[in-house]
């Protein structure tokens, strides 16, 4: 029994087997014992076209592109918790997940759409830049109406060797796996983390992009508006 728990993970090394794909498996696996529902994809496995940059998810409803993003999309929708890993490359995502991001894009920001769900970020470096690029995966639950809740970040240095050959680099991804699945039970709120993001999004961010919202409703933001609306998030 899993209690209702679906977790997704998201990988975007280029090597199936390679360092953060072996992290976001071990926290997986982890969260898998305590109960929980897992689905996984690799990106560099899946047919994901670069982003247009047309802007139609914002009035249509939904990336135009005919490729695996959406069902991707709809499986992270229905999950309560995500696992974003990834290596770094020169300080910064990889451009796989960079990409995966882009595709996202404003739609997901504007329509708040993971401001349910859990996150823990993780991503592997040669020396520099793994913490940085951990926590640039974790954005991906921010939103204008509301955003999700960070469990954690890791960012695990391994230089020229394999994550397995430091045991303690496993046994912090179980010990993220078990705070993923406890916070989800128990409805952790993080309140204090991003206080003055969350306010220059509360009081300056939301008004301006409402007004657009409501202003473009019938045609360049239609998607977003009723979203939005058929979540009872923003009325007529």
């Amino acid at each position: 029994m899993n209690d209702g728990i679906h977790i997704v993970g998201i990988m975007s090394s280029p090597r199936i087997n390679g360092n953060s794909c072996t992290l976001v498996r071990t926290i997986l696996s982890e969260t898998e014992k305590l109960g929980a529902q897992i689905t996984s994809y690799h990106l560099p496995s899946k047919d994901i076209s670069f982003c247009q940059g047309c802007f139609r998810c914002m009035a249509e409803g939904r990336c135009v592109l005919h490729d695996d993003f959406n069902e991707i999309l709809q499986t992270m929708l229905q999950a309560q918790g995500l696992v974003i890993g990834g290596p770094t490359y020169g300080l910064a995502q990889d451009a796989c997940m960079k990409n995966f991001f882009d595709r996202l894009g404003m739609f997901a920001v504007y329509t708040s759409s993971f401001r349910n769900a859990y996150v823990v970020g993780m991503s592997t470096c040669g020396r520099f830049g793994g913490k940085k690029v951990a926590k640039k995966h974790t954005e991906i639950v921010n939103g204008v109406f509301g955003s999700g809740q960070v469990t954690g970040t890791l960012g695990v240095q391994v230089g020229w060797k394999q994550v397995e050959d430091n045991p303690e680099n496993i046994e912090k991804c179980k010990r993220l796996g078990k705070k993923l699945v406890y916070d989800i039970k128990t409805g952790k709120r993080y309140w204090y983390k991003r206080l003055g993001n969350k306010f220059i999004t509360r009081f300056f961010m939301r008004p301006a992009m409402k007004k657009n919202i409501m202003e473009h409703k019938d045609d360049e933001m239609k998607g977003v508006y009723e979203t939005l609306r058929s979540e009872s998030i923003i009325g007529d």
